[in-house]
C-alpha cells in the first residue's frame, strides 16, 4: 500500500512537471522600431531586397504599394486581387507575387491556411520617411502568428513564439495588468473598454498615430453631435480616398481594463464597424510595454 501511495505521489509530481513544462515561450526576434511622426517603422525584405514596413495591428492584410512592387520587379498577380478597407473607404487593387518575406533575419508565414506567395497592393497616402515612401504595411496576416511586444520607448518590437500557455506567463519581472480578449475572427483581438460608462469593443492599432472613438459609440455614450460641433476639428485621412472630419473630444470616461485615459482628447470619428468602438493608436501604445498575446487571447499592460 505504501509503495503504491508513493507511486501516486511521484506520477502527481511528474504530471505537475509536464504541465509547467508545456508552456513555451520562445523569442524568435527583436526588430528595431523607428518612430517617424508616431508611426512605428521596421525594416525587412522582400525577396532579397530592402524594403520599410509600418507595423499595423489594424490591417487585416499585409500590402505593398504599387511604386515599391515597381522597385522590387514584382510581377501582377493574373489571377488573385484585394478589397482592401480603411478609415477612407474601400479600394480594390491586383495582387503582387513575391517568394519570401522577412523581417529582423527570419522569414515570415502568413497564419494558418491563407495563401502564400500573394501580397495585397494598395496606395498609402501622406506616409513618407526622409522623403522616401514607405513600402508598405505589415499587418496581422504576418504578426499574428506570433505574440507580439511593443516597447516603444526603448524603440524595439519583440516576437515571441508561445503555446501551451493561459494565465500571467510573461518573463517580465515587473508589475503589469492582464485585459482578456474576444477573437471572433482570426487575428482579430477586441477588449472591453468603457466610454462614459458604456460598455464597447476596442482593437489595438499601431497603425494610427492617435487613440479614436467612432461617432456612434460617442453618440450612445451621451455626447451630443451640437458638443462634439464645438470641439476643434482636423481632416485626417488613411487608406481609401476619402478624408474624414475628426473632433478632438475629452471623455469624462474611457477606461481599458485598469487605465483610465480620460485625462487626454481623442479623436472622434466614423468609423468601420470591424474594429469596435475604441481603436487605441500609438498614442496608447507608446505610453507602456504592451504584450499582444494572439496565442492566449490577452493582452498584458507594464505598469
Amino acid at each position: 500500500m505504501r509503495a503504491w501511495l508513493q507511486g501516486l505521489v511521484l506520477l502527481a509530481l511528474g504530471l505537475s512537471g509536464q504541465v509547467q513544462a508545456a508552456c513555451n515561450v520562445e523569442k524568435r526576434v527583436e526588430v528595431t522600431i523607428t518612430l517617424t511622426g508616431a508611426q512605428a517603422l521596421a525594416a525587412g525584405r522582400v525577396d532579397g531586397k530592402s524594403v520599410t514596413f509600418l507595423i499595423d495591428t489594424g490591417a487585416e492584410k499585409s500590402l505593398l504599394t504599387d511604386t515599391a512592387v515597381q522597385r522590387l520587379g514584382l510581377a501582377r498577380d493574373e489571377w488573385v486581387s484585394s478589397h482592401m478597407r480603411g478609415i477612407g473607404g474601400y479600394e480594390r487593387h491586383p495582387n503582387a507575387t513575391l517568394g519570401r518575406l522577412e523581417l529582423g533575419g527570419i522569414v515570415l508565414h502568413r497564419r494558418g491556411t491563407e495563401i502564400e506567395g500573394t501580397i495585397s497592393v494598395a496606395p498609402l497616402p501622406f506616409i513618407t520617411r526622409d522623403n522616401r515612401a514607405i513600402d508598405g504595411l505589415l499587418g496581422l496576416d504576418y504578426l499574428s502568428n506570433f505574440d507580439v511586444v511593443f516597447d516603444l520607448r526603448q524603440g524595439r518590437m519583440i516576437l515571441y513564439s508561445v503555446s501551451g500557455c493561459t494565465g500571467n506567463f510573461l518573463p517580465w519581472t515587473g508589475p503589469y495588468s492582464a485585459i482578456a480578449a474576444q477573437n471572433p475572427v482570426p487575428g482579430l483581438l477586441l477588449l472591453l473598454a468603457r466610454v462614459n460608462g458604456l460598455p464597447v469593443q476596442a482593437m489595438i492599432d499601431s497603425g494610427s498615430t492617435r487613440s479614436l472613438v467612432s461617432l456612434s459609440t460617442a453618440l450612445r455614450a451621451g455626447v451630443s453631435q451640437t458638443a462634439l460641433d464645438r470641439d476643434p476639428k482636423q481632416k485626417v485621412s488613411g487608406l481609401g480616398a476619402l478624408e474624414l472630419t475628426a473632433y478632438e473630444h475629452l471623455f469624462k470616461e474611457l477606461r481599458v481594463g485598469e487605465e483610465d485615459l480620460h485625462a487626454a482628447p481623442v479623436f472622434v470619428m466614423r468609423l468601420p464597424p470591424r474594429g469596435g468602438g475604441v481603436i487605441l493608436g500609438m498614442d496608447w501604445l507608446g505610453a507602456h510595454p504592451v504584450w499582444i498575446s494572439w496565442s492566449t487571447n490577452q493582452v498584458f499592460v507594464a505598469r
